[in-house]
C-alpha cells in the first residue's frame, strides 16, 4: 500500500523491488524512495486501439504499432503479454457495442409497441362504432378484437 499511494508503484513494481531484496520489506520500503516507478500509460483509447489494431493485424507488432505511434514495440509486445492474461472474452469494444445494440432495439420496441397501441385503439374505436350501428356493419365480438391484436403482439415482440 505505501509503495502504491506514496510512491505510485504498481503492484508488480513493488513485488519487483521486494524481490530485488529478497524479501526483506524493511530494505525494500527504505529503497522505495531511490527509483521512480515507470507509469503504465495506457489510456482507454489506446487499449481500444490496440484491440482493433491486434483483430486487424494479429501479432504484426510493427503494423499495430502504426496505429500507436508513441508506443514502442517493447511496450506494445509487454501489453500484449499482460492484455491476453486478463482479457475476458468480450473485449472493450464488444462490451460498448451491445451496449449500444440494446439501447437501440429497446428503442426500436417501444415505438413499435406505441404504434401497435394506436392501432388497436382505432380497430377498437371502429369496432364499437359498427357494434353501436354505425356504418350497418355487424357488431365485433370481444373474441375478434382480442384476435386482431394477437396480430401485433405475439411473444412479446410487437408486429405491425
Amino acid at each position: 500500500m505505501v509503495a502504491k499511494e506514496k510512491y505510485g508503484y504498481n503492484a508488480e513494481q513493488a513485488l519487483g523491488m521486494l524481490f530485488w531484496h529478497k524479501h526483506d520489506l524493511d530494505r525494500a520500503l527504505q529503497d522505495l524512495a531511490n527509483f521512480t516507478p515507470f507509469p503504465d500509460e495506457w489510456s482507454v483509447e489506446d487499449k481500444v486501439l490496440f484491440e482493433q489494431a491486434f483483430q486487424f493485424h494479429g501479432k504484426s507488432f510493427h503494423r499495430i504499432r502504426q496505429m500507436l505511434p508513441d508506443k514502442t514495440i517493447a511496450q506494445l509486445v509487454k501489453y500484449y503479454y499482460s492484455w491476453k492474461k486478463t482479457r475476458t472474452r468480450t473485449s472493450l469494444m464488444d462490451r460498448q457495442a451491445r451496449k449500444l445494440q440494446a439501447a437501440r432495439e429497446e428503442q426500436q420496441q417501444a415505438a413499435a409497441a406505441a404504434a401497435a397501441a394506436s392501432s388497436l385503439s382505432t380497430t377498437a374505436a371502429a369496432a364499437s362504432s359498427s357494434a353501436a350501428g354505425g356504418a350497418g356493419g355487424s357488431p365485433v365480438s370481444s373474441k375478434e378484437l382480442a384476435g386482431q391484436k394477437s396480430k401485433f403482439i405475439t411473444n412479446n415482440k410487437v408486429t405491425v
